[in-house]
């Protein structure tokens, strides 16, 4: 071959391989970014009819902000992030990004206990009541035995007998629920608010639909329910092969000069929701970079930071290949973060 040729193909190859940069990347990659808003609460049908609401269970598996009144709700709303896979509005995030925030087992259990405290709380008042009775008895005996007026004590009495009969009546219909038959209904939404536009209000949320879940990793699959993307959004191309593990001819020679694609990888997302997004021109997504920590079979762990709403952020190379979907982080340092392989969203379109 000519030497000047070869020269020629040689610089065309490197060239052809060569990373882009991080500001690069953000601009052609960003738009393809949207911020997802999931919104959620529960309800339960007591055996009498009676329907109350709450938000979820705390950690001592108490209900939160429980009501019976359905105007009183106020939905528990949480922030993640999620990337465009198709033309028809399909998004790519998490699972626990757009699933609810507890169970239903753990809804029941929650509801089992809070019963249980409401049990405990009449039992107490039950008590207080006996032994105020059992005062007005005596109160009454001597005045009586006076010839002194002793009606006040005598309605007090009466008023106690009566709170004390109603305390028994909702006491054995709490102890008679069959916790095993009661429906707990979840009440959940997705919506999503595209990068680079503004938000004033949650009606700037553009609804969505949970298409599909991954039965083994963190991964969910939601579309707008216009079933189309947006024109002028970046669609993210799930690759055939793992771009961590699989390098073409050209790329390879380029690892020989310190060129490889892998190098530094690069998340887009909405770290820490909407709160860090919302900017006087629109809500922005925030891209950061890192390098490879370990990259294992299913997942990655990279040195990149993020904060929570970071949940269902793509991660592309150098090359701006899709590497993985970040899932998971250290909440102590935010130093480090896992990211689940492309290849398991791609079994999702099987």
């Amino acid at each position: 071959m000519n030497k000047g040729l070869f020269l020629v193909l040689w610089g065309m190859l490197l060239v052809s391989c060569g990373n882009l940069s991080k500001s690069e990347i953000n601009k052609e990659f960003a738009s393809g970014v949207v911020l997802i808003k999931t919104s959620s609460y529960y309800s339960a049908e007591m055996e009498n009819g009676n329907v109350f609401y709450f938000t979820g269970v705390s950690e001592d598996k108490k209900l939160q902000n429980l009501t019976f009144d359905i105007n009183e709700v106020e939905p528990s709303i949480s922030f993640g992030t999620g990337f465009f896979v198709s033309d028809k509005g399909l998004i790519a995030t998490n699972k626990h990004v757009v699933s609810s925030p507890v169970s239903r087992k753990v809804a029941k259990g929650g509801i089992k206990q809070q019963i249980q405290a409401y049990k405990n709380y009449i039992a107490d008042e039950y008590q207080k009541c006996s032994q105020k009775k059992l005062q007005l008895e005596k109160i009454i005996q001597r005045k009586y035995v006076a010839g002194m007026d002793f009606s006040s004590e005598r309605e007090e009495y009466d008023a106690c007998a009566e709170n004390m009969k109603e305390w028994e009546q909702v006491y054995e219909f709490f102890s008679g629920m069959d916790f095993s038959n009661l429906e707990v209904e979840e009440h959940q939404s997705v919506s999503v608010a595209f990068n680079d536009t503004h938000v004033t209000n949650w009606n700037d949320f553009e609804s969505c639909v949970i298409r599909k879940q991954s039965k083994d990793a963190d991964l969910a699959i939601i579309q707008l329910k216009s079933k189309k993307t947006p024109e002028g959004r970046h669609v993210f191309k799930i690759p055939a092969e793992d771009p961590l593990e699989n390098y073409s001819l050209g790329e390879k020679i380029a690892n020989m000069f310190g060129s490889d694609k892998n190098e530094e990888l690069y998340m887009i997302g909405f770290n820490s929701g909407i709160m860090l997004a919302m900017k006087e021109d629109g809500i922005k997504s925030q891209i950061t970079s890192g390098s490879i920590s370990q990259n294992n079979k299913d997942d990655v762990m990279y040195t990149i930071s993020a904060m929570h709403g970071s949940s269902g952020s793509p991660v592309v190379n150098g090359k701006g290949e899709l590497v993985c979907v970040n899932y998971a982080g250290i909440d102590v340092t935010q130093n480090f973060n896992y990211g689940i392989k492309v290849k398991k969203l791609k079994e999702m379109f099987k």
